[in-house]
């Protein structure tokens, strides 16, 4: 959500978003919104999770898709 000034993390490799995940969960990196999900994380949710959203366009990626045909932009 724009309103929780979050970065967008889909399209992330799946071993970095496993890393900060296990980085929050471990409070070398502190997110208070992301504690009370973390809590109940086990290392192969941390994991699962991870690859789920490694699968998700990256934004430039997604634009471009959805970008119409160069000659059709004239």
């Amino acid at each position: 959500k724009k309103s929780q000034k979050a970065p967008h993390v889909g399209g992330q490799f799946d071993w970095y978003l496993e890393s900060q995940l296990v980085a929050m969960k471990n409070k070398v990196r502190v997110n208070e919104v992301m504690d009370p999900y973390l809590k109940k994380l086990s290392s192969q949710d941390m994991k699962d999770v991870s690859l789920y959203m490694s699968k998700f366009p990256w934004p430039l990626q997604a634009a471009a898709a959805e970008a119409p045909p160069a000659a059709e932009q004239k």
